[in-house]
C-alpha cells in the first residue's frame, strides 16, 4: 500500500491535487492531507507516506522546515516534492540541499503535475535498491553490476510507440536474452519489468486515454511476480504488439475526433486569444503531441494554421466591407496592423490595400 500526503493551507488546491491527479494509476492508493507543516510532521512521525508533496510559504511550519526536520530527524525515506507559488532561487536552492525530489511552479495543470509525478515515478524503477545491488550476481548480466536493461528497454517502447510489429518483435527477443539469466534474483527481472509496466501506462498522451486500464496488465503483472520475462517470450511478444495496436488507435480516434472539433473552434473563434495550450488542456490532450497531430494533419503548425484562417477571413471582409485595414486585422485577432499587413503580404503575395484594390477594379 502507496501512501501520499498532500500538505497546503489553500483548501482549492488541497482539493484540487486530491481529485484531479490520477494517484491509482501513478500507484498510491492512500491521499491524506494536511493545512501545515506541523499537522503534516505530526503526521509524519506516527505513519510512513511514500510521497510528500508541500507548499513552501505556510502558516506556522513551513514546509522548507518541516523537509528540514523530517530529513534531519531521519522520519522518512519518501519522495519530497514542493509545489508552491513561490519563485524564490533561495527557496529552492534550500529544497535541493534538504534533497527536495522537485521543485514545481504554479500555475500547473493537473495533468502537467500528473506528468511530472509520473517521470518521477518511473525514475524510481531505474535507481535499483541497495539491496538489489548487494545480492546481485554479475554473472547473470551481459554487464557487470548491469541491473535495469534501460538500452533494451527503451527501444522495445519506442517501437511500441512507433507501432512497428517487426522491430517489436526484434526488441523484445533481444531483452528476453539479455535477461534470460535472471532466474537467481527474481528481483532484478521484477524491476525491469515494472519500469516496462510503468512506460507502457503513460505512452497514450491523452489523459482521459491513460487512465482507463488495459487488460493487459494483468498478463504483466503476472510475469512481474514470476520474475522472468525471459520464460515468456512470446506472451511478452503478444502483449507488445497489442499494446501497439491500442496505442495507434488511440491516437487515430484523437486524431479524427478532437482534431475536428480544435478546428471547428478554431473557425468559429480565430478572432481571440487562442492557444495550442489552451486547446490541449480543454480537450485533455497533450499540447505537445497535438502539436504533432496538427503538423501531420494541416502540414503546418497550429500558429501557422489559425494565421491562415485570420487571414482568410481578413480577405473576405476586405472584399465584403468597407471597413479600415486597422479595424479588419482587429476582428481577425491582430492588434498590431503592421504585423498582420506583414501576414498578409506572406499568404497572399499583396497588401490588404493592395488585395481590396484589385478585387473592386
Amino acid at each position: 500500500m502507496k501512501r501520499v500526503l498532500l500538505v497546503n493551507s489553500d483548501s482549492a488546491i488541497l482539493e484540487m491535487l486530491r481529485t484531479e491527479i490520477a494517484w491509482d494509476l501513478i500507484g498510491y492508493d492512500t491521499v491524506m492531507c494536511a493545512r501545515d507543516g506541523a499537522a503534516a510532521y505530526d503526521m509524519v512521525k506516527n505513519s510512513p507516506f511514500e510521497l510528500i508533496i508541500s507548499d513552501v510559504e505556510m502558516p506556522g511550519m513551513n514546509g522548507l522546515e518541516l523537509l528540514y526536520r523530517i530529513t534531519t530527524e531521519k522520519l522518512e525515506n519518501s519522495c519530497f516534492v514542493f509545489l508552491t507559488y513561490s519563485e524564490s532561487f533561495s527557496y529552492a536552492q534550500q529544497a535541493l540541499r534538504y534533497h527536495c525530489r522537485e521543485y514545481m511552479v504554479m500555475p500547473m495543470t493537473p495533468a502537467e503535475i500528473t506528468e511530472t509525478l509520473q517521470r518521477l515515478e518511473a525514475e524510481d524503477f531505474i535507481r535499483p535498491h541497495e539491496a538489489v545491488l548487494q545480492h546481485h550476481d554479475t554473472q547473470d548480466s551481459d554487464e557487470p553490476g548491469r541491473v535495469l536493461y534501460k538500452r533494451e528497454l527503451d527501444a522495445l517502447i519506442s517501437a511500441i510507440d512507433l507501432n512497428d510489429e517487426q522491430e517489436t518483435g526484434r526488441c523484445v527477443d533481444v531483452l528476453c536474452e539479455c535477461m534470460s539469466g535472471m532466474r537467481k534474483d527474481r528481483s532484478i527481472a521484477k524491476l525491469n519489468l515494472n519500469y516496462l509496466k510503468v512506460r507502457l501506462i503513460h505512452l497514450p498522451e491523452n489523459e482521459d486515454s491513460a487512465r482507463k486500464p488495459w487488460e493487459g496488465f494483468t498478463e504483466l503483472e503476472r510475469m512481474i511476480l514470476k520474475g522472468n520475462p525471459a520464460e515468456h517470450r512470446d506472451e511478452l511478444k503478444k502483449l507488445a504488439l497489442l499494446y501497439a495496436d491500442r496505442l495507434a488507435g488511440i491516437r487515430s480516434s484523437i486524431s479524427q475526433g478532437v482534431l475536428g472539433d480544435i478546428e471547428k473552434e478554431i473557425h468559429t473563434h480565430y478572432m481571440e486569444n487562442l492557444t495550442l495550450k489552451d486547446l490541449a488542456d480543454k480537450y485533455y490532450v497533450n499540447s505537445a503531441y497535438l502539436g504533432r497531430l496538427f503538423k501531420k494533419q494541416y502540414d503546418c503548425s497550429f500558429k501557422e494554421y489559425l494565421c491562415s484562417v485570420r487571414i482568410e477571413a481578413a480577405a473576405a471582409l476586405l472584399r465584403d466591407t468597407d471597413d479600415d485595414v486597422t479595424l479588419i486585422a482587429e476582428r481577425v485577432g491582430y492588434n498590431n496592423t503592421g504585423y498582420f499587413t506583414h501576414k498578409f503580404v506572406e499568404l497572399m503575395g499583396c497588401t490588404p490595400v493592395r488585395f481590396r484594390n484589385d478585387i473592386h477594379k
